[in-house]
């Protein structure tokens, strides 16, 4: 090696102690500070990203979101009239089945014979609910129906905004904590990543929630039978053989609680007597003790 190169060795020698001996110092004069500044660097990203959400989508280099149809969450009730409860549900089931949907719930009250009832709730795609209302009239009369809508397109738009957002911040981060050196500052930017991520999965949720509720609608239907059942009163000498039954039954239980009765005096019978004895014998004293009584035949004569 000649020498003209020693004095360029010996000086990249010092630059590389000097920059060791300030890496050490900022090591341990900053690390305490270190969670601030990544906290103000966070914030001031946020600050940027909810100011301009335009910059947001040209940093990732994602075209600016264009417009779309509202995002509609459907929800129907309908009331049906059918002659049969059992052939109307195996149509509905069919008809569900036909348009990729699912029954969530299905309940059956035939608590009163005369007016049984049926309650269903299927989901089905939104794009399939109103041929679905249309092809109900083929199964029964429709009495009564209800459709409600509700917008959340906003909701989405500003979900959408939040994860692009923290995505940024999470990138930062990540690079922030590629150069930091010490573990402190490692274990201090891991901390603000996990809460980030954590945010970031809670939104993502919300959003798939919301999105899977404007994919699917919600129908609710209560089927009622529109034929009269047939009555199932007894005859009339049913009812007399009945009654006859009911009066025996009554009287074998009055006459055995009676019975009873008796038997409980019989065994209770020596207590009775020994009271009767003693109030009897109370009432012949008191007659003893007390004076005979005068009567005007014995008043003497004046």
């Amino acid at each position: 090696m000649g020498s003209a190169s020693r004095p360029l060795i010996h000086s990249l020698q010092s630059l590389t102690l000097a920059g060791v001996s300030l890496l050490a110092l900022a090591s341990c004069g900053a690390a305490p500070s270190l969670e601030s500044n990544v906290a103000g660097d966070v914030a001031l990203e946020q600050t940027e990203s909810a100011s301009a959400p335009q910059n947001a989508a040209s940093f990732q280099g994602e075209s600016a979101p264009t417009a779309t149809l509202p995002q509609l969450i459907k929800r129907a009730e309908v009331t049906l009239a059918v002659d049969s409860l059992g052939t109307a549900l195996d149509e509905l089931t069919a008809l569900v089945r036909q348009r990729q949907g699912d029954v969530l719930t299905l309940e059956l009250n035939e608590g009163d014979r005369r007016s049984p009832q049926a309650f269903l709730q299927v989901r089905i795609p939104q794009a399939e609910l109103e041929r679905t209302m249309e092809d109900l009239q083929t199964i029964g009369t429709i009495r009564q129906q209800r459709i409600t809508a509700e917008d959340v397109s906003n909701q989405l738009v500003d979900l959408d905004a939040r994860l692009r957002n923290l995505r940024r911040t999470e990138a930062s981060l990540l690079e922030i904590m590629e150069r930091s050196g010490s573990m402190a500052d490692v274990l201090t930017v891991s901390k603000e990543v996990s809460a980030v991520r954590q945010q970031i999965e809670q939104i993502d949720a919300q959003a798939s929630h919301l999105r899977n509720q404007v994919a699917f609608s919600t129908l609710t239907m209560t089927l009622e039978t529109t034929a009269i059942a047939p009555s199932t009163r007894p005859p009339l000498s049913s009812q007399l053989g009945a009654t006859w039954q009911q009066a025996s039954d009554s009287l074998q239980g009055v006459t055995l609680g009676f019975l009873r009765l008796g038997v409980w005096l019989l065994v209770y019978s020596p207590y009775w007597l020994g009271m009767g004895a003693i109030a009897w014998a109370v009432r012949r004293r008191q007659r003893a003790i007390a004076p005979p009584r005068t009567t005007d035949s014995d008043a003497p004569l004046n």
